[in-house]
């Protein structure tokens, strides 16, 4: 197997919001870009992980009641 990069990351985490959408989208809403990138150092490229942090930061988002996971919604699920 290929080793993950922060593209093929990106793609990962797209499948893994499109399973709990009704409407599939290729957006990484409600993550950015630098919420990503974070996730995807923080993850030390695991793809388990990787899968496992953007559950904790959609479970915050919805506490915080907040629209996107940026890097200070991030920093909190790594604490």
């Amino acid at each position: 197997l290929k080793p993950l990069t922060a593209e093929t990351a990106k793609t990962l985490i797209v499948a893994y919001l499109n399973r709990e959408q009704t409407t599939p989208t290729k957006t990484i809403k409600p993550f950015t870009d630098k919420s990503i990138e974070q996730i995807f150092r923080s993850g030390s490229e695991n793809k388990r992980c990787i899968i496992t942090l953007c559950s904790q930061a959609t479970d915050l988002l919805a506490d915080l009641e907040c629209e996107f996971i940026d890097s200070a919604v991030f920093q909190r699920v790594v604490r």
